[in-house]
């Protein structure tokens, strides 16, 4: 069972697969389908995987590892409800194991229940209050809750555990920006820069952040990186647009408005009822571009 488990860890899944059938014999069934039903699963065979847990579920006893993977299983083809059975029945058996209150919480984190995948994701750092899975899920979930200052240490935490985690820096910038920790946001999105390269509407965040620093100038030059890299991008165009009309530059700031509804009319009647462009409002040019001629 140990090379079989260093073939795995070693994603040897063809190997390893090799072997358990060659081995069947002589392991535990329970530890043969919980295996094959994770190489299956890997292996992106989920209609073979599933079938492995209909026939693994005829078996009696049933592990907790073995219902562990085969809720794990069901969380990979999207069937939440079975998911969270599964991960039930394997909690009743070992409570505590962190792992199939993992698969649970994120099960109901994708049927929008966030208020118990909290609950269950704290039950599992209860047993290991530093399981990567569980700080990141409870993370997750206290930001999708609309949590954010709570999600905040968590998120920073997940984010020792997967530092290549862009999705984990995304959630704690706007985390920070909630809690108008505009310093910590600024520092997030840059971070985000170093760890997955330049993306328009991250430098579109900061030009806003920067607005929000009354640092007009680095806000300027952030908007104008983000139209750098997609000229088609509406957002920091309408930014720009803003702060001209603020600093009462009409000329430009009428031609970045007639940009941002060339690439998205939408802005028109966002633009109608934004007062920070009240200083261009009345010029007929501001009507046309609006719609109001």
């Amino acid at each position: 069972m140990k090379k079989i488990i260093f073939l795995i860890n070693k994603n040897k899944l063809d190997a390893a697969s090799k072997m358990l059938t060659k081995y069947i014999d002589d392991i535990p069934i329970n530890f043969y389908y919980g295996q094959l039903i994770y190489i299956l699963v890997e292996q992106n065979k989920n209609d073979q995987a599933i079938e492995k847990c209909e026939e693994a579920l005829k078996l009696n006893p049933i592990s907790s590892e073995l219902y562990n993977n085969i809720a794990w299983c069901y969380f990979e083809v999207q069937r939440y409800n079975d998911a969270i059975f599964y991960a039930d029945k394997a909690i009743e058996l070992t409570p505590a194991d962190p792992y199939p209150y993992v698969n649970k919480g994120n099960s109901l984190i994708e049927i929008y229940k966030y208020k118990e995948a909290i609950a269950v994701f704290n039950q599992a750092l209860e047993y290991n209050e530093n399981f990567p899975y569980a700080v990141s899920g409870l993370a997750i979930s206290l930001y999708l809750n609309g949590d954010y200052v709570e999600a905040i240490p968590y998120l920073k935490k997940a984010f020792e555990f997967e530092k290549t985690n862009v999705g984990l820096l995304k959630y704690l910038a706007d985390s920070y920006f909630v809690a108008k920790q505009y310093d910590n946001c600024i520092k997030s999105y840059e971070d985000l820069l170093k760890t997955d390269g330049e993306h328009p509407w991250v430098y579109c965040n900061l030009g806003d952040l920067y607005c929000y620093k009354c640092d007009f100038n680095k806000a300027m030059i952030n908007f104008d990186k983000a139209i750098s890299l997609d000229p088609n991008f509406a957002a920091p165009y309408y930014y720009k647009t803003r702060l001209l009309s603020l600093f009462r530059e009409k000329d430009e700031a009428l031609n970045c408005l007639q940009k941002v509804v060339e690439i998205d009319p939408d802005y028109k009647q966002i633009a109608l009822n934004d007062p920070t462009l009240n200083n261009i409002k009345f010029y007929s040019k501001f009507r046309e571009l609006v719609g109001l001629l």
